[in-house]
Formats: structure tokens, C-alpha cells, sequence
């Protein structure tokens, strides 16, 4: 059910299509696709924007709240993913 609010909330224009994942600001949603199979596998929120400029993200799960993309990639990579084969898409907040 909250997926179906959050696919209304951003198809009614409240997200635009952000140019890199990197420049991702608190309530920017990032989108990856893990195998790179053109199947996108997960979403994240981007809460808070470190001092250093690196987005953290959360998800779904506890131990996955406020963490650096950069560590949920070195995460993912631990898992034996290659990072060289993700592909992400993010959205960009707009300001109402």
C-alpha cells in the first residue's frame, strides 16, 4: 500500500529526474537495480546529507537507517555484488 502512494506522489510531478546519485538532497528517492538486468530490485530515501557532501540513505530495515550510499556499496559489494554492474535512477524532490 505505500508503495502505491509513493508511485501517485511522484507520477503527480512532485519528483523530477535527478542527474546524479551523488547530488542527491534529504527526501530525494534513490532506485538501483543490483544485477543490471534493467530490473530495478530496490528503493531508498535519502534522509540527511553528510558534512562531506555523501548522501545517507535509509531503508526498510533498522540497520540500514542513516548510512552512507558509499557504505551500502561496499555493503552490497561484501555480498559478492559487483558495484560496476548497478544501475541507479534517482528522483529529485521538487520544491512545492
Amino acid at each position: 500500500m505505500g508503495e502505491r502512494r509513493i508511485s501517485v506522489y511522484v507520477r503527480n510531478g512532485s519528483y523530477g529526474y535527478l542527474d546524479n546519485i551523488w547530488n542527491a538532497n534529504p527526501g530525494d528517492l534513490l532506485y538501483v537495480d543490483w544485477e543490471g538486468d534493467e530490473e530495478i530490485n530496490h528503493v531508498m530515501v535519502v534522509t540527511v546529507t553528510a558534512p562531506e557532501g555523501d548522501p545517507l540513505i535509509t531503508q526498510k530495515s533498522t540497520s540500514r537507517s542513516n548510512i552512507s550510499l558509499h557504505h551500502l556499496i561496499r555493503l552490497a559489494e561484501k555480498e559478492g555484488m559487483d558495484a560496476n554492474d548497478f544501475i541507479w535512477c534517482g528522483l529529485q524532490r521538487q520544491q512545492q
